[in-house]
């Protein structure tokens, strides 16, 4: 930065020298911003007001986003939570991580480097605390982070969040307390909850604001009827059936023996779209909107203990889902199962010092978390992977060359079966690798993804289905280099200028 001098001043150059030190010295030790990012697990945008929704699902989060930057298309690399929250730490597509497998994803490769990495040798204190699962540490989200307490019941399995009671109440307990013990030095505070996630429990209270005329005791003394007939006379009515089916979604338990069979043989099951399924979309969606207002509510907590230490307002804020939840689109609910909409676009709402509220339509990916996040904080080059979002919040257009946004994961319906997606502008390619088939949708004139035009237009499908070939076999060699033992063998020039231009190899290599 250059001075101009004041020709007329009678104060000698060596004055102004010593104040340009004084004030160089300021300037470094000015409070560096910190991070608070809130992962809220299976989390689908459209069911917040701030997103559209009608329901008064979210008035805590649509507050927080009036004054945020809201992201109206971002999509998550993967559809369920062990890839995806690992690669919101690392920038990585999971193919490049290999956190994927499943049920067991494996661990992290102590090679791949994560935001908490970065963000430490920065001088950022960090901790994460999460609900246990797919969340839990030893998958390698707890690299690089001095903090991250493990949950009652996490022992029982890796999937231990469906099987305990809410564990949200207790968890922001140990994050605001975490909070009140922050001294001036910047911190990194990684917060993830559950509770949206299946089996949907919430609070009585919150479920009638959408269904007032449901009573958990009533539902329970039904249901003792239903099983109680079924022990005397291996007979459920449709009525039973419905109770029983609907109350699984919140109650997960295991049904009697033969009573599945029973009602599959009896036309009782039913799974397309007939009026016994919409009853029990109803009630699924009535108890998933109920867990949202409730984890909305509860966040306020979190919002308040950064307000009264004064930290809102020099804290970078991330509210961020890892996937999307089916409610019956595809006949589906849950997620992980599908690679479409309503499984792969996420919450992605940032809120930071000196950017002011917008909405980005563009699509962009979760991947772009971390090195946003860097950007942010004033470490633009600090991140390992991914391309900051930063320009796009600063309201600048998104370059004309916009990379795909790719989805990988384990079809969980199909047991080993792989599948990848990558949507590039309007279209998204679905492949099952194991078969070759090639699914295409036109997101713009079919937004739901009801018409495979895979066969109507089998050039673009092959197209798009080799570029989602060639990019899963990049991530591949991105796993040998970085987070695996290196091999001999040699990369020929084109791989290596792919890697270049996709900036996982330094182009001095």
């Amino acid at each position: 930065m250059r001075i101009r001098r004041d020709t007329h001043s009678r104060r000698p150059a060596r004055w102004l020298a010593g104040t340009c030190l004084v004030l160089a010295a300021c300037a470094r030790e000015a409070p560096r911003p910190n991070l608070v990012i809130v992962a809220l697990d299976t989390l689908r945008p459209d069911h917040l007001g701030c997103y559209g929704y009608e329901r008064a699902t979210s008035p805590g989060l649509d507050a927080f986003a009036a004054g945020a930057v809201v992201f109206e298309q971002a999509e998550s690399p993967a559809p369920w939570t062990a890839p995806a929250m690992i690669s919101l730490v690392t920038g990585l597509r999971p193919e490049a991580h290999g956190v994927f497998g499943f049920p067991n994803p494996g661990r992290l490769n102590e090679r791949a480097v994560t935001l908490a990495e970065v963000l430490s040798e920065h001088g950022y204190r960090t901790a994460a605390f999460t609900e246990g699962g797919y969340a839990k540490g030893e998958f390698g989200l707890d690299q690089g982070f001095e903090v991250f307490p493990a949950n009652p019941g996490d022992s029982l399995s890796n999937m231990s969040n469906v099987l305990d009671p809410s564990r949200l109440a207790g968890n922001l307990d140990r994050a605001i307390a975490w909070l009140a013990d922050r001294d001036d030095e910047p911190f990194f505070m990684f917060f993830h909850t559950y509770e949206v996630h299946g089996p949907l429990r919430a609070p009585a209270e919150y479920v009638r604001r959408f269904d007032p005329g449901w009573d958990p005791e009533v539902e329970h003394d039904r249901l003792a009827e239903v099983l109680a007939r079924w022990t005397s006379t291996k007979k459920i009515d449709r009525a039973g059936a419905l109770l029983l089916r609907n109350h699984n979604f919140h109650c997960a338990v295991k049904p009697p023996p033969g009573i599945q069979q029973y009602m599959h043989d009896h036309g009782l099951l039913p799974e397309d779209g007939s009026s016994f399924y919409s009853e029990t979309l109803d009630f699924v969606r009535d108890q998933y909107d109920a867990e949202i207002a409730y984890t909305d509510a509860s966040l306020e907590r979190l919002w308040q203990a950064l307000r009264d230490r004064g930290l809102d307002e020099r804290t970078v804020v991330v509210v961020v889902s890892d996937h999307g939840e089916a409610l019956g689109e595809h006949g589906v609910v849950g997620h992980g199962s599908r690679h479409f909409s309503e499984q792969l676009r996420v919450v992605l709402i940032v809120r930071a010092p000196g950017i002011a509220p917008r909405r980005v339509s563009d699509p962009v990916s979760s991947l772009s978390v971390s090195a946003t996040a860097l950007d942010l904080l004033g470490l633009p080059d600090a991140a390992p992977h991914g391309r900051s979002l930063a320009p796009l919040m600063r309201g600048a257009a998104a370059p004309p060359d916009e990379p795909a946004l790719y989805s990988q994961g384990l079809s969980v319906e199909g047991g080993e079966e792989r599948v990848v997606s990558m949507r590039q502008g309007r279209w998204r390619c679905i492949l099952d690798t194991e078969t070759g088939t090639a699914q295409l949708y036109d997101l713009e004139a079919d937004p739901e993804e009801r018409h495979d035009l895979g066969p109507a237009d089998p050039e673009r499908a092959r197209a798009l289905a080799a570029a989602l070939t060639r990019q899963t076999e990049l991530d591949r060699t991105v796993r040998r280099l970085e987070s695996g033992e290196v091999t001999e063998s040699q990369l020929d020039d084109a791989t290596i200028r792919e890697l270049q231009g996709l900036g996982y190899v330094d182009r001095e290599e």
